[in-house]
């Protein structure tokens, strides 16, 4: 009776604190994950200061070599606030949350499909709406698709899998992204979503013959996108055939990485920048990278989400239960997938598919969307296991990538 009148004494500031404070357990792994995503964004701000120059200062510029760093640093304070609240969430919350964010961007993205213009060979970007500049919709999509994919996968049992509602719902749903996407012409949204819809089937259980069916049918389309935009694969395939398009800012790409060799040519010194590379603060930002900071440089970037992608794992294997197991994976996958994706696009390993870096690239959507997921891996490590006592028996790779347990021996209870 007395614990609960001192509870109800509490002012609201202390609660927030209450909430907010990271138990013990889980402290550790959270402060690895707060801190290497702040990392991220530091690192993401200094390149973008010196990506974006050229456009700030230059001919036809705003005059205002900060005005865009400026913007960064507003939204990183928003993505580092993202990281901070969404953990103290409930669950239920968290699953409101994620079917908001998943139908409105949805709805943004038809919106972005019928009155956006064509920008970048595709049409997934918003008009001006009021204030708003425009914006790219389907980044947030993803990741409220994320959250609703990891709810419904996770609330079923293997043996009925064709007879649960939710998988249904969870087909129907991706089916429907699909065509909007398709619609749009995104190939690169389109070349992650369809790694971010077989991932969870694949890990949740889906019979392995089924799951190749489904990637066949997901390289059916992704060949079909492929074929109705030729002109970038054979720029792709042959990028010396095309200088005079696409294939000399592939090659300018190539160049960039090339020009940094080991320790680089230092922070704002790369000439590839100053319009010969295509979007060098956003879609090109890991060449100047490369460029400027040479072999040192780029190690960091992979050592910074490879790091994420530990921290991931590391939450996964601690998760309560399965649909707390499929959101760690999940969001974590989505981030390191497109991460992947961009650094292959600059190498010339896969065709141009107009993504972003995360944390890296300049936009505003993109930052808090990659915080958002990470936010959610968060969530993930605070409700999970405790740590594991030493000596204790560790869970292997693969019976974390099946979402089996092996029972590990843990010091005190589970949150």
């Amino acid at each position: 009776m007395d614990a609960a009148r001192g509870h109800s004494k509490q002012s609201i500031l202390e609660r927030l604190i209450a909430a907010l404070w990271w138990p013990a357990p889980t402290r550790r792994l959270m402060h690895q994950l707060m801190f290497t995503t702040c990392a991220a964004i530091a690192v993401g701000l200094v390149a973008v200061e010196s990506a974006a120059y050229p456009l700030t200062s230059g001919p036809g510029g705003a005059l205002d070599a900060f005005v865009q760093f400026r913007a960064q640093i507003a939204t990183a304070v928003v993505a580092v606030a993202i990281l901070l609240i969404v953990p103290a969430l409930s669950e239920r919350v968290l699953k409101g949350a994620g079917v908001f964010l998943l139908v409105t961007f949805w709805g943004l993205m038809l919106y972005a499909r019928l009155a956006g213009g064509n920008r970048q060979g595709n049409y997934s970007w918003t008009p001006w709406i009021g204030p708003i500049p425009p914006f790219q919709p389907s980044e947030v999509a993803k990741v409220g698709f994320a959250i609703v994919a990891a709810f419904l996968l996770g609330q079923r049992e293997p043996r009925t899998y064709f007879y649960c509602p939710q998988v249904r719902r969870y087909l129907l749903i991706s089916l429907v992204m699909a065509g909007t996407l398709v619609a749009q012409r995104d190939l690169g949204m389109l070349m992650v979503f369809a790694l971010l819809f077989l991932m969870p089937l694949f890990l949740s259980g889906f019979p392995p013959i089924r799951c190749l069916m489904a990637a066949a049918t997901v390289l059916g389309v992704g060949a079909a996108a492929l074929l109705a935009r030729r002109e970038r694969l054979d720029s792709w395939l042959r990028p010396m055939d095309h200088l005079d398009g696409a294939g000399y800012h592939i090659m300018n790409c190539k160049l960039a990485i090339a020009r940094g060799a080991g320790l680089g040519l230092g922070i704002g010194q790369s000439p590839d920048k100053w319009y010969a590379l295509p979007y060098p603060h956003t879609d090109s930002i890991f060449c100047v990278w490369a460029a400027e900071t040479g072999l040192w440089g780029t190690a960091l970037l992979l050592g910074v989400f490879g790091m994420l992608a530990w921290c991931t794992f590391q939450a996964a294997r601690r998760a309560a239960n399965r649909t707390h197991w499929l959101l760690a994976t999940s969001c974590g996958f989505l981030v390191c997938t497109q991460a992947a994706i961009n650094m292959a696009v600059a190498n010339n390993l896969v065709p141009p598919a107009g993504l972003t870096l995360p944390f890296i690239s300049y936009g505003r959507t993109s930052l808090l969307s990659s915080a958002l997921a990470m936010a959610v891996v968060l969530w993930v490590a605070k409700h999970g296991q405790a740590e594991e006592a030493p000596g204790a028996r560790r869970q292997t790779l693969g019976a974390a990538l099946r979402g089996r347990t092996a029972r590990p021996r843990y010091v005190g209870k589970p949150n």
